[in-house]
């Protein structure tokens, strides 16, 4: 797969002497998150009040609702508030310490700025979003695991596999073969099953293109210049000209 879950969460725990506002210190540290969708708390200490940022979840499946709490200490007027929660398309009312923000698939850094007294704080968490696994697709020689809007997720089909269906399935050798503009024949080794098809036209009806599908995926197409001439591909690289 060519995606990894990698998330990083600041997480300070928080003790009394902190949340009282007494250190001057701004401070933001510790232990990368686990990435376990847990609850993470920021505390962001500054000189003239405290900041306490919370989210939950902060890793789970698209669409993920994240509520966020912010807490002041030490502030005894207003305080403002200013959320960067990053693209998203939720509206979030003025000064609101209690959002619940909306993801999409992705990587996200929300952030929250707190201005008392013309001193500003401001504290983040990282957001982490995952889109539902359901191969459906192919994206160049890969699968796609899933989509969510921009954010895509594939897997990489090794030299020895190709995308079929959107899933990565044994290479195969095709041979279309003995195109004319009554039909072809078409063998197509998976496993040890053989596909093999004699189309009896439909070329001289006026048709300009028909195509064949077959159940391991393979599908060939066939196209018409003229009622006996044109020429005959399938989803691999093999074609032929009649």
């Amino acid at each position: 797969m060519t995606h990894a879950l990698i998330q990083r969460s600041i997480v300070l725990v928080a003790t009394p002497l902190l949340l009282a506002g007494l250190l001057p210190s701004c401070s933001e540290s510790g232990p990368d998150g686990a990435g376990d969708g847990s609850k993470v708390v920021v505390v962001a200490e500054c000189a003239a009040f405290g900041l306490t940022l919370s989210a939950d979840p902060t890793t789970g499946t698209a669409p993920l609702k994240v509520q966020f709490v912010v807490t002041i200490s030490g502030a005894d007027g207003q305080v403002d508030l200013k959320w960067d929660p990053g693209p998203v398309s939720t509206t979030i009312k003025v000064n609101d310490p209690q959002p619940v923000i909306s993801y999409h698939a992705g990587d996200y850094t929300a952030t929250v700025t707190a201005t008392y007294q013309g001193a500003s704080c401001s504290a983040s968490v990282d957001i982490h979003v995952l889109c539902a696994a359901g191969s459906t697709s192919c994206k160049g020689g890969d699968a796609v695991v899933c989509q969510d809007g921009a954010y895509v997720v594939t897997e990489t089909c090794g030299a020895d596999k190709q995308c079929k269906s959107g899933q990565c399935v044994d290479a195969v050798s095709c041979a279309l073969q003995n195109c004319t503009a009554e039909g072809f024949s078409y063998t197509c080794g998976t496993g040890n099953k053989q596909v093999s098809n004699n189309y009896g036209g439909p070329g001289p009806d006026g048709l300009s293109s028909y195509v064949v599908s077959y159940s391991n995926g393979h599908k060939v197409t066939c196209t018409y210049t003229s009622s006996s001439s044109g020429h005959c591909n399938d989803d691999t690289s093999a074609s032929c000209t009649f």
